[in-house]
């Protein structure tokens, strides 16, 4: 750790010293392609450099998988050696998705104008293929069509192997997805080659441009959501009736102020004409765990599951035994402690955090609310189902009268941090470990579904939701049971 600052601080007096006041040779313009000064750069990379290892709450789990002073050693010369404004960004989206924390997000620095453009088409992984799902008068592809391959290339490697580094978060289907997100986007009059296989088995090959302009979807497939009667509609909050039976109930987020009054006071009234309930948390990407604890409390005459959340904890006092000086030795217990420390690992309980969290996964907690209701419930989840969506599942899916069905949640959890770094940009990253009550660390594991269902392309072609109605029809059968 010294000498990697040390090192850090030469190169930047170095820079700081002489790098800017190069004069070029006579006859010959520099031109600062890029407008981040060098200097400026380095101390930005080793801000996300440090600031990762004080802050990180799963460094544990990264430092099992990534070699975070090796990748900082890569990616210096790479930064230094920057031409232009995008180039330094990709560097620096690629360097911080390497702490694989699906709440990692990098934002330039102010000014910053991206070179980038986009594709006038919208892709959808479904099960292990790759649709297209939007276009605009520009494509002279039907919607549906299979993406089979990118520039000669097998569609799917093509586009993992090339935009998956700008992607931090690993849990699956969630990579894949956020990895067409970023094929969708690159320097402008890059030109690619497409090849789609079409309803009828034919191949058909377009050549498509990464421009600024025209890029906008006209047409495409999508889901229709509509009801014939909305009891309540709010920004987060949808609930329709399905039928005399069951109750819709999408929950958008979990950080809406007020939100669990709005469950408590006005959903739960209308809930009681109801025998069963559709939890539709598909598109929540988190907010206040404990808004999600009352909505399972309302819901549970059992309580709700504990959650568990660490942080590490760092004492000064206990470095010098973490090494093999011969003037601190002691005790194992003592030089185990301090060298689990070191490696941000000790939390202040005893034994692994996943037998802890078993041995306490029986406190379950009461919540005050004004009323409970019990009856069959399910929980609809996707990939970008997350932070506190993901607990919320975690906590649902060992509760006797609820069923998540759906996909594997985002898997990123944990109180979020952003951090200001020297070029006025700013990365955030998750400052806790989390686990599930089931034992094991939510971080790029998700939640997955009791029953896993995929959108269908044939339903998309029909704008019917294969994930809610397979839920219609499951929970008619769970009520068909209990009635007989």
């Amino acid at each position: 750790m010294g000498k990697k600052l040390f090192a850090i601080l030469t190169v930047i007096f170095m820079l700081c010293g002489c790098a800017t006041g190069m004069s070029a040779p006579q006859g010959e313009k520099v031109v600062e392609q890029c407008t981040i000064k060098e200097d400026l750069r380095v101390r930005t990379l080793a801000e996300v450099w440090s600031t990762a290892k004080n802050y990180y709450g799963y460094w544990e789990s990264l430092s099992e998988i990534v070699d975070w002073d090796a990748a900082f050693d890569q990616f210096l010369p790479l930064v230094m050696a920057a031409k232009t404004d995008d180039e330094y960004v990709d560097l620096m989206r690629e360097f911080t998705a390497l702490l694989h924390d699906g709440h990692t997000r990098y934002i330039p620095f102010q000014g910053y104008q991206s070179n980038k453009g986009s594709l006038p088409i919208r892709l959808e992984y479904l099960d292990g293929k790759i649709y297209l799902m939007g276009k605009n008068e520009k494509v002279d592809i039907e919607l549906g069509s299979e993406l089979v391959s990118v520039n000669q290339e097998p569609a799917l490697d093509y586009i993992l192997t090339n935009y998956g580094k700008f992607v931090p978060v690993l849990t699956e289907p969630a990579h894949t997805r956020e990895t067409m997100d970023q094929f969708r986007n690159d320097e402008v009059g890059k030109e690619i080659t497409l090849q789609f296989k079409k309803e009828d088995k034919s191949i058909q090959e377009i050549q498509l441009e990464y421009s600024k302009q025209n890029n906008a979807i006209t047409e495409e497939l999508s889901v229709n959501m509509n009801f014939d009667k909305i009891l309540y509609n709010s920004q987060i909050y949808t609930v329709a009736p399905v039928n005399d039976d069951i109750l819709y109930i999408e929950i958008r987020s979990f950080s809406g102020g007020g939100m669990d009054d709005t469950f408590t006071d006005i959903i739960m009234p209308q809930l009681e004409n109801y025998h069963a309930c559709i939890l539709d948390v598909r598109q929540n990407g988190g907010g206040n765990s404990r808004y999600g604890d009352i909505i399972l409390q309302s819901l549970s005459t059992e309580g709700v599951p504990p959650n568990f959340g660490f942080n590490s904890v760092f004492y000064s006092s206990m470095v010098p035994y973490a090494s093999d000086n011969p003037a601190f030795q002691t005790n194992d217990q003592m030089k185990e402690a301090a060298e689990k420390m070191m490696k941000h690992a000790l939390y202040g309980v005893e034994g692994e955090l996943s037998e802890y969290v078993l041995s306490q996964a029986d406190n379950w907690f009461t919540m005050d609310v004004p009323r409970v209701l019990t009856m069959p419930v399910i929980v609809l989840t996707s990939d970008q189902t997350g932070s506190a969506a993901d607990t919320f599942a975690a906590k649902a899916k060992i509760m006797d009268n609820f069923t998540l069905m759906g996909l594997t949640t985002h898997g990123a959890t944990g109180n979020r941090y952003s951090v200001k770094l020297p070029d006025g940009s700013y990365y955030s990253l998750s400052v806790d470990n989390v686990y599930s009550p089931e034992g094991y660390c939510i971080w790029n594991h998700g939640v997955a579904p009791d029953i896993e269902v995929w959108q269908t392309l044939e339903d998309l072609k029909n704008r019917k939701d294969t994930v809610l109605n397979t839920a219609i029809i499951t929970l008619e059968e769970i009520l068909q049971k209990e009635s007989n």
